[in-house]
């Protein structure tokens, strides 16, 4: 028999064993399989079903719950030094460096202009509130408990020049400002503008409290011009001189904070008794350290809307699963025909074909 008979039956057989030809194999259906079986060709699995529809793509039913940021505790003091000037209780803002209460050199926002010319904090409690909130820049507000007494406390009122305000933040590189009128002024206030907060439990920072000049106001010093809270807390006492005009008060003002020039004794103020330097005062801030004898609930997760130590139940739907996950398995179920991805041509199954097309059965 020729070598040409020979070609053509081996040809013959080999395409009835499915081997040869335009066969389909893994996937692949060309004369030339045989060079991408040598090759480790990846193909996907047969369909014999045909286009198989892809699996719909589970969206999530819930949207992600929000990180719990932990808190510290800033334990603050505060100490007026002054002779004769009380203050309002004091207004402490945690914030970031891109906010701030008040700066040298730009005007006074409302907020602040209302506490420092009339001893008005309702509009800054009402704005530092919402910012609280809001949690973008100001992430916490406190107020002091009452007006902060000077040291020689000349009414007898029995207040101290010593106040502690706790403040609850979030344990972030943020800082402190303050700011509380000074009563016997007409737009004076102490204050502190962005003080670094500190870093570790039981860590200190201290600092001078200056004297501010809101800016809203001239300094005309007459009674007539003060608050009312100024006659409550202090010893200013009125010579009967008319109150200066609004618009004489306003027009005058210097525009701008700035540093408080102090007190000149033009008007109804001694600069004695109601005088002060460019520091009043004096802030003391300590981080709060946890108590190592509190009793803490391992369960207590003051961030999780669910309680991490309920029961799980391992047979819960999945909510994006269509099959139960704990429903019985028929083991005589029909495996779906259009399962299945890729599939790798083994070396076995190469090594047979490759015996075959040599011939040898």
């Amino acid at each position: 028999m020729s070598k040409h008979t020979n070609a053509v039956n081996r040809r013959t057989v080999l395409t009835t064993l499915g081997i040869g030809g335009a066969m389909l194999v893994g996937g692949v259906g060309t004369a030339s399989a045989r060079g991408g079986y040598r090759r480790g060709f990846y193909g996907p699995t047969a369909d014999p079903c045909g286009t198989c529809a892809p699996a719909p793509v589970c969206e999530p039913l819930c949207e992600p719950e929000p990180v719990c940021e932990p808190t510290v505790t800033y334990i603050v003091d505060i100490c007026n030094n002054t002779c004769g000037q009380a203050w309002t209780p004091p207004a402490l803002a945690v914030h970031s460096r891109f906010a701030k209460l008040f700066q040298v050199g730009t005007e006074a926002c409302p907020e602040l202009a209302a506490l420092a010319k009339n001893a008005d904090l309702g509009p800054m409690i009402n704005t530092l509130s919402t910012s609280v909130e809001d949690g973008v820049d100001i992430f916490a507000f406190e107020l002091g408990d009452d007006v902060v007494m000077s040291t020689t406390d000349p009414l007898n009122t029995g207040l101290s020049n010593k106040t502690t305000i706790a403040i609850e933040a979030p344990a972030r590189y943020s800082v402190l400002s303050m700011a509380a009128m000074m009563l016997a002024t007409n737009d004076g206030f102490a204050g502190v503008d962005a003080l670094r907060l500190p870093r570790g439990p039981g860590e200190v920072v201290t600092a001078p409290i200056f004297a501010y000049d809101a800016g809203v106001e001239c300094n005309s010093e007459k009674a007539a011009d003060l608050v009312q809270e100024a006659f409550l807390f202090t010893d200013v006492v009125s010579s009967g001189s008319q109150a200066t005009s609004e618009q004489d008060l306003t027009c005058n003002a210097e525009g701008v904070v700035d540093y408080h020039p102090g007190i000149a004794g033009w008007g109804d103020l001694d600069c004695v008794k109601h005088g002060f330097d460019e520091v009043v005062g004096t802030i003391t801030i300590t981080m709060e350290a946890p108590d190592p004898c509190a009793e803490v609930d391992p369960c207590a997760d003051p961030c999780a809307d669910i309680d991490p130590c309920a029961p799980v139940d391992p047979c819960a739907v999945d909510p994006c699963a269509d099959v139960d996950p704990c429903a019985p398995v028929d083991p005589c179920a029909v495996a779906d025909p259009c399962a299945g991805g890729l599939q790798k041509t083994s070396k076995k199954g190469m090594r047979r074909k490759s015996t075959m097309r040599r011939g040898i059965y």
